[in-house]
């Protein structure tokens, strides 16, 4: 499980599912589109990667890490 993640600036931050969803719900929100099931299902996607990834790595993930995991989960 993900604990901690590096924000943009460096800081360390407790891991937070909810914002993953939040961020890809303004994308959506963007293009006019409403889809609650698939951002959730988007957001699923994201978060088993990125503890994949975290799993794998003795550094803690950073915010680009997990962007480049959304656009590529993206339908």
């Amino acid at each position: 499980m993900i604990e901690k993640i590096v924000k943009r600036n460096g800081e360390p931050q407790l891991f937070d599912p909810v914002r993953i969803y939040r961020a890809i719900e303004k994308a959506f929100n963007s293009v006019e589109v409403n889809d609650p099931d698939t951002v959730q299902m988007l957001t699923h996607a994201v978060v088993e990667s990125a503890t994949m990834q975290s799993d794998t790595q003795t550094e803690p993930l950073d915010v680009e890490l997990v962007q480049d995991i959304v656009e590529e989960e993206w339908p």
